[in-house]
């Protein structure tokens, strides 16, 4: 088990939550004018708005309570993955 823990640290440190956004369909878009160096703004549609944080390694969106890691991230945009689907996913 502590194999599977260990890989799933180095996946969530080695995938960059903007690059899920940016490869899903229809892809986000960065807001420069919108975005620093610390948070990365996103949109996609009227309403659709995510930061990243943390480098890259987390996310939330300012209109809900939604927020996370890669694998929160990939299970907000899919909401019918399951855990080990979105694992798969990425």
């Amino acid at each position: 088990m502590r194999d599977h823990d260990e890989e799933i640290e180095r996946l969530k440190a080695s995938v960059s939550c903007a690059a899920v956004l940016e490869q899903t369909a229809p892809p986000w878009r960065l807001d420069r004018a919108e975005s620093s160096r610390r948070s990365l703004k996103y949109r996609r549609g009227p309403g659709e708005i995510l930061i990243v944080s943390h480098g890259g390694r987390g996310w939330w969106d300012p209109l809900s309570d939604a927020r996370g890691d890669i694998f929160a991230l990939v299970r907000h945009l899919h909401p019918g993955l399951s855990f080990g689907i979105a694992q798969a996913g990425i």
